[in-house]
């Protein structure tokens, strides 16, 4: 499956956020010319998900090239699969990205109405697995302190897997996302930064986790402008999906008015993608 850019300003996924993702995030960041996505797992309900869903088609309505992704839980306990599953062959979205296991138990369903499936996976021989159960892209992601990197991944991935390949884990600005390219990978999860959007769902001043892009939040350390806020160190807590994620404890923007806009923050990672672009041929 080849890659399409076409329509996108830069390559980045802005990344499914739990519980900071939802159905206004990914509007607004397919308007702003980038791959929105959230887990499904974040509406609190499958009423409320489809209500989410109807919320992104409308909000997409009229976008040409929009591609938007949702997240699904695919490990083999987990109880509200088949009704996420239903909704997906209900709503299409374009890209299903599949996390806690292997993607086979969806690959077939999702390609019958034209989708694509990317696996995130956190090793080499899960991404070695992943390919053989049929995903059409994979995502390489950390699970953990002790996981091998995701830029690391890579060139061993592309001695087995020529498909579209994805990247997360901490990175923060359009530089990061470009250096990831270069290393062969055709798109890069930018999360933290998009975390303190005005459209993320967050409306308290406590909790809201940024996954593993957490740096790019704690006390402005990225030093990029925009969608950064300050904040106390991160926690780690593993309860609500059985892996390590990192959560704000204090600081976050409880009012959306303090919080940059997506389109804003979206055009300041495609300045600094297309600057670093720029910069190798010396224009």
């Amino acid at each position: 499956m080849p890659v399409r850019t076409d329509g996108l300003r830069a390559p980045v996924i802005v990344a499914p956020m739990c519980p900071v993702s939802g159905p206004g995030l990914v509007v607004a960041s397919c308007r702003a010319g980038l791959v929105g996505s959230f887990p499904l797992r974040n509406a609190r309900t499958p009423w409320e998900l489809a209500s989410g869903m109807d919320e992104i088609h409308a909000g997409l309505a009229g976008l040409v090239h929009a591609r938007w992704a949702a997240s699904m839980i695919v490990q083999r306990d987990y109880a509200r699969f088949e009704d996420e599953l239903a909704l997906v062959l209900r709503y299409r979205p374009p890209i299903v990205l599949t996390a806690l296991g292997s993607p086979r138990r969806v690959v077939a369903a999702v390609r019958d109405y034209g989708g694509a499936v990317f696996a995130e996976v956190i090793s080499v021989e899960q991404a070695l697995k992943a390919a053989f159960a049929g995903a059409d892209g994979l995502v390489l992601v950390r699970g953990g302190s002790e996981d091998p990197s995701p830029l690391a991944m890579i060139d061993e991935v592309r001695t087995f897997f020529s498909g579209p390949l994805a990247v997360g884990g901490g990175f923060v600005t359009g530089r990061d996302v470009r250096a990831a390219e270069v290393l062969g990978a055709d798109l890069a999860y930018v999360g933290g930064r998009f975390g303190a959007c005005a459209e993320a769902a967050v409306d308290s001043p406590v909790s809201g986790s940024v996954d593993s892009s957490v740096d790019g939040l704690v006390d402005g350390s990225a030093g990029v402008p925009g969608g950064i806020v300050r904040a106390a160190d991160p926690d780690l807590a593993s309860a609500l999906t059985g892996l390590p994620l990192g959560w704000v404890a204090e600081g976050w923007p409880a009012d959306g008015a303090d919080r940059a806009p997506a389109d804003e923050v979206a055009g300041q990672v495609v300045a600094e993608y297309h600057a670093a672009v720029a910069a190798e041929s010396g224009v």
